[in-house]
């Protein structure tokens, strides 16, 4: 007899074997979701700890922006979880914590159903919860509501008799409902499952039948009564699983649901599935061998599943990302010389530290400009690179709303910030931006309103501090944003249908804005169709204090001089010996490569660095149409800027040259030119203005075009 007995049972040795193996797997969990999330996957904490997911703010009110829907409270933990991901290796451990949490209770609902050390059971459903994390930081949300699922249950399973249970589901559902949303629906299933497989037929026949009816008439009577909101969304109130994940990871998705619906029911099904296996094989399941055949196929599944989700672009990234936050300029030209990049934002943080560093006009083709003038201001279309877990409008705003708020220009900073509030929900930084644009403008009491909701954060309050003390004093306040003030831009276009317009209003000013000069020139010289008006750019080097030109500047108008044989007005500039022996130097190269083998190749080693090169090879479509130019003609025109008007209203011939309304525009202005030249040479005469063009002759807004900037 106790032969036969220890041919069926384990020994006592395999099951310490088998227990030792499980739970040190449970005590390994956390220690290999912290090393993903802080080493491998950090990408994921640093480009996403400034999302909406991750905004937290003490107190009532915010807590209040929750509780008009069902699942708000789920919605509200996730954003309080969320908010330590303001450093990688917090993140890294919450999330570690989190999925460690749910794996606690799901350890303990299958112990409390029968089941023992199952490390498929166990282990699968954390490794998928794992893998979804590696997404984005909002399934946090979704573990805290799995997690929650789970210690309801557990709470129903320890509870001993019927009436005790089905009176805990009957009076936990509504409250479960109100709180997580949808994932009511995972209790109310195996509740109800639980209640006809675990008793006998008629027993409790009644609640069996009216506990799931009562729980599908909960929505319609929040529809109805409780919350503003449609009738779907009262059923279900879309956790990240469905709505974000659902259609590119739906399998996983899908696997993992279905997994956990059936977890309590698991260790007794298996059970008696190994009751029906011959003898043979049911000693071979419990053996050594299948055990370390298990644990292999877990750990192969799971670094199979890692490196499938794995975004290098993504990682790339981070590394400028992290050395942008800490203004490395040296940094970032560093790592791009290591290695060089094709993603849009390497583009635009390279060229900004060569703005940092001084150079940008002089070693910008030093570098890959591959997105043209789309890598000087981010623009919508481009955001298809790298892919990336960020959306498009998260990737541009605060971005541009920074290089704004350096260059002096606090309006479109301000728009820049406000735009992603609307768009995605507030942000840390793009808080931090309006209270700083409010400030600068004078506004103080518009200030203190966002300063007082950052002082309600846990890692922000010391700059809401510094500056509510700073505005304690108006005077000291004054004193201390003079300086940004006066950076500000003292004209302002009506016809901002482009970002680059923006730098035209600061150039414009009068303020010997280099910053703005710089960008300005550097988005002509990056939109090769704009060349001719790199020459009438002159004038601002010189009214800046410029002691030469930039190097691609003088390659740019020695270029305009070869191609229209005219001399350019270099204001007392002169061309840098090499500029002029490196350009005929690449005319004679051309000419000698021409339709060999290897020849691009060869010119890009030899020039690459210089604007000719770039001139020639850039395919990039132009950024700008007719309706551009002619617009910000007539804006130029109106002012009575007339050589910058005319220079625009020509570019819209060259690309529209049978368009009567721009023929017209430029002889207005060629003529109001001819007169402001005669009353200057005529002491005591009153220079002429421009009138406003007639109605019909102005142009609309330009439309959409590629690198314009949206002004929704």
């Amino acid at each position: 007899m106790s032969k036969k007995r220890a041919t069926h049972e384990p020994s006592n040795k395999a099951l310490s074997y088998d227990t030792l193996t499980y739970y040190g797997g449970l005590l390994l969990l956390p220690v290999l979701a912290f090393s993903l999330f802080n080493w491998v996957f950090d990408y994921l904490i640093v480009m996403e700890r400034d999302l909406p997911c991750c905004f937290f703010v003490s107190g009532r009110e915010f807590l209040g922006e929750f509780t008009d829907h069902p699942g708000g409270m789920l919605t509200w933990a996730g954003r309080f979880v969320c908010q330590f991901s303001h450093y990688t290796w917090l993140g890294a451990l919450t999330i570690a914590g989190c999925v460690s949490l749910f794996a606690l209770l799901l350890h303990l609902v299958l112990v409390k159903r029968g089941g023992r050390f199952c490390l498929v059971g166990m282990f699968l459903p954390c490794i998928l919860l794992l893998v979804l994390h590696t997404l984005t930081l909002r399934v946090m949300m979704d573990t805290l509501g799995l997690a929650a699922m789970f210690a309801a249950l557990l709470g129903y399973l320890y509870l001993r008799g019927g009436t005790p249970r089905r009176l805990d589901a009957s009076l936990l559902t509504p409250v479960m409902y109100v709180a997580l949303g949808g994932y009511v629906w995972m209790f109310v299933l195996w509740v109800t499952a639980l209640e006809w497989g675990d008793h006998k037929p008629r027993a409790g026949l009644a609640f069996k039948v009216i506990y799931p009816l009562l729980a599908a008439c909960m929505p319609l009577a929040a529809y109805l009564w409780a919350f503003p909101v449609s009738l779907k969304s009262a059923f279900a109130h879309n956790p990240v699983f469905v709505s974000d994940l659902l259609g590119e990871y739906g399998p996983i998705v899908a696997i993992l649901y279905g997994y956990l619906l059936i977890m309590p029911f698991w260790p007794r099904a298996m059970h008696r599935v190994r009751k029906l296996l011959p003898e043979r094989l049911r000693m071979t399941t419990n053996g050594s061998v299948a055990r370390t055949v298990t644990i292999s196929v877990l750990a192969l599944t799971a670094t199979f599943l890692f490196r499938s989700f794995y975004n290098p672009a993504s990682r790339e990234l981070t590394g400028y990302i992290l050395l942008y936050q800490d203004a490395d300029w040296d940094g970032i030209l560093a790592r791009v010389k290591k290695k060089s990049s094709d993603l849009l934002l390497v583009q635009f943080l390279v060229n900004r530290a060569l703005y940092e560093k001084g150079t940008l006009l002089d070693d910008m083709f030093m570098y890959r400009q591959g997105w043209g003038s789309g890598g000087l201001v981010l623009q919508p279309f481009a955001v298809k690179s790298p892919p990336s877990p960020i959306g498009a409008d998260v990737a541009l705003a605060m971005y541009n709303s920074d290089l704004f708020f350096k260059m002096g220009h606090v309006n479109m900073a301000y728009r820049q910030a406000y735009d992603q509030i609307s768009r995605i929900g507030p942000t840390y930084r793009s808080f931090k931006r309006l209270a700083e644009c409010h400030m600068v403008n004078g506004r103080y009491e518009a200030a203190r309103k966002y300063l007082a909701l950052l002082e309600k954060t846990v890692f922000h309050r010391g700059f809401a501090r510094r500056y509510k003390a700073l505005l304690a004093d108006t005077n000291a306040a004054d004193a201390f944003f003079a300086d940004a003030r006066a950076r500000r831009p003292t004209v302002s276009f009506n016809a901002i249908t482009v970002a680059w317009t923006a730098f035209m209003e600061l150039a414009a000013s009068g303020h010997r804005n280099r910053m703005a000069i710089e960008y300005l020139v550097a988005w002509r010289l990056l939109d090769r169709g704009s060349i001719p008006l790199i020459a009438g750019s002159v004038r601002c080097f010189k009214e800046a204090g410029y002691s030469r030109l930039p190097r691609h500047v003088q390659e740019a108008i020695f270029l305009q001089e070869v191609m229209t044989g005219k001399p350019v007005d270099r204001y007392g500039f002169s061309y840098d010996r090499d500029i002029t022996r490196r350009f005929e130097e690449c005319e004679r190269r051309i000419s000698t490569l021409q339709g060999a083998p290897g020849a691009d190749s060869a010119l890009r080693q030899e020039f690459g660095d210089t604007y000719l090169h770039f001139f020639i090879t850039d395919r990039m479509p132009a950024y700008n149409n007719w309706n551009t130019y002619w617009s910000i003609g007539n804006e130029l025109l109106s002012r009575g800027m007339t050589d910058g008007a005319i220079l625009h209203y020509r570019l819209a011939l060259q690309y529209n040259p049978g368009h009567a309304g721009i023929r017209r525009d430029i002889d207005s202005a060629l003529a109001l030119a001819g007169r402001q030249k005669k009353a200057a040479e005529s002491p005591g005469r009153e220079l002429p203005t421009a009138p406003a063009p007639p109605a019909e002759t102005k142009s609309p807004p330009a439309q959409s075009t590629r690198g314009a900037q949206s002004d929704k």
